[in-house]
């Protein structure tokens, strides 16, 4: 079976979120299907309607919208463009239009004010749900600028002398404590894993010179020196003698692992495998190729994927670190995992421009 076949056969058996991101995403206009169909089918399914009902927008705060349960506003909002939705559906148009507002309302206050963590956060989500409002690129831009200018010196010395710090709390003890300089006033200097998610939603309609931006960063995240920073980043120092774990690094799993080691990364690998496949200088280095070729020993002679549990983890938990993989099968069904391994890789493989149809 070839790939149009395997398609073919997704289609057929997906349920209504398999069926539309085939249709929208990687047949669009190759399909002979009714889009507005598929669309209300979507709209319908049991587990788009209990994750609209997680996304409760005139809730949203900066005290909840980041967190592991699944109302916070990033795992809801991009569990539901994981289940399909994006900007043009006009249920999701009417929840997101209060927050893309408060968004708009506080880039147009003095930068000081800014909560640049929970804006980095929000305008990542809108853009991969396909908003462009002014506000979100404008962001997204500066943010772009402020990341590129530190990556380019390819400095990987983001520690300071730990020596100089006091009080730090047991729970943070032998965990490297970050330069202050490289979060003055909240500007994170170094590349956070959001801000890839945005810099992905922007690479197929920026301009040149953003463009060689946005992979002078990658470059500077598939570097081993990157890739052997710990894990999370470190802590950040705050006014006060207060603490705070730092966290969202841009880590690849499994990048300086043997190819069997790959079995270990679960979910995270498969999430951050669709994630830079968006960026043609991620798809040809060693990791991504040795990932893909790894995952592809669990094609079927038929030309379908059945990819062990772990890869498709489904449970209450952060987005970002791939605990929500599920594309609404049921998974005490026979042909569940098979279904949603197989739609992985070959969106995986379409966004990465190695699907022949």
């Amino acid at each position: 079976m070839g790939y149009q076949s395997a398609l073919d056969w997704l289609f057929k058996n997906g349920n209504a979120v398999i069926r539309y991101r085939i249709a929208d995403e990687i047949c669009k206009n190759n399909i002979p299907v009714n889009i507005s169909v598929l669309e209300e089918e979507l709209l319908s399914s049991n587990e788009v309607r209990s994750w609209l009902s997680y996304f409760k927008p005139n809730e949203v705060s900066l005290r909840n919208y980041h967190g592991s349960f699944n109302t916070c506003f990033e795992n809801c909002m991009n569990k539901l463009v994981n289940l399909g939705l994006h900007a043009g559906i006009k249920e999701f148009d009417e929840k997101t239009l209060p927050l893309r507002r408060w968004f708009s309302d506080m880039i147009q206050k003095d930068e000081g004010k800014w909560d640049v963590f929970a804006l980095i956060i929000f305008a990542a989500s809108f853009l991969l749900a396909g908003y462009r409002d002014e506000a979100i690129i404008t962001f997204l831009k500066k943010r772009l600028i402020h990341v590129y200018d530190f990556t380019q010196s390819l400095d990987y010395d983001l520690y300071d002398n730990a020596e100089v710090y006091g009080g730090i709390p047991v729970a943070f003890k032998g965990r490297p404590i970050i330069k202050p300089d490289l979060y003055k006033n909240g500007w994170y200097k170094y590349p956070l894993i959001f801000d890839v998610y945005g810099f992905a939603a922007m690479i197929d309609s920026c301009d040149i010179c953003d463009m060689d931006k946005i992979y002078n960063i990658i470059d500077y995240i598939l570097n081993t020196e990157y890739q052997a920073l710990p894990d999370g980043y470190g802590i950040l120092s705050a006014p006060g003698g207060k603490y705070y774990s730092m966290g969202w690094d841009v880590k690849l799993p499994c990048f300086n692992s043997s190819f069997t080691d790959f079995d270990k990364c679960g979910s995270l690998l498969l999430q951050r495998l669709e994630l830079m496949a968006h960026f043609k200088n991620a798809v040809n280095s060693q990791w991504f190729i040795s990932a893909v070729n790894y995952l592809e020993s669990f094609r079927t002679v038929d030309g379908t994927y059945i990819l062990p549990k772990q890869f498709l983890t489904e449970k209450e938990g952060y987005w970002v670190m791939g605990m929500h993989m599920g594309l609404g099968e049921n998974r005490r069904q026979r042909l569940a995992n098979e279904i949603e391994s197989t739609f992985w890789m070959l969106k995986i493989k379409n966004t990465a421009g190695i699907l022949t149809l």
